[in-house]
């Protein structure tokens, strides 16, 4: 994603990502998180929020420590895709 002509466009431009502190269920070496994000983006002398995001983070414990091994991100745009993943954050 680092890499993606997008995400370079907006660094070039100016933002910031915010992640609130995910509500987090370990069960032995499994764990997931769940939480909100917000991008905010730079538009000549103003800030503005451009995105917000619920995020999902399914992770397990390796010799290295945690690894996330998927991640889903959903815009809070009121889609059906967007609650079933705001569900999680109830539910954990």
């Amino acid at each position: 994603m680092y890499t993606w002509p997008g995400h370079l466009e907006l660094v070039n431009t100016g933002c910031a990502h915010l992640t609130a502190t995910p509500r987090i269920a370990v069960q032995g070496d499994e764990a997931e998180a769940v939480g909100y994000s917000v991008v905010i983006l730079k538009e000549e002398d103003r800030w503005f929020l451009w995105r917000a995001a619920v995020n999902h983070w399914t992770l397990r414990r390796t010799d290295q420590g945690w690894r996330v091994v998927e991640r889903s991100n959903r815009a809070l745009d009121g889609s059906p895709e967007s609650h079933a993943l705001m569900r999680k954050v109830i539910a954990a």
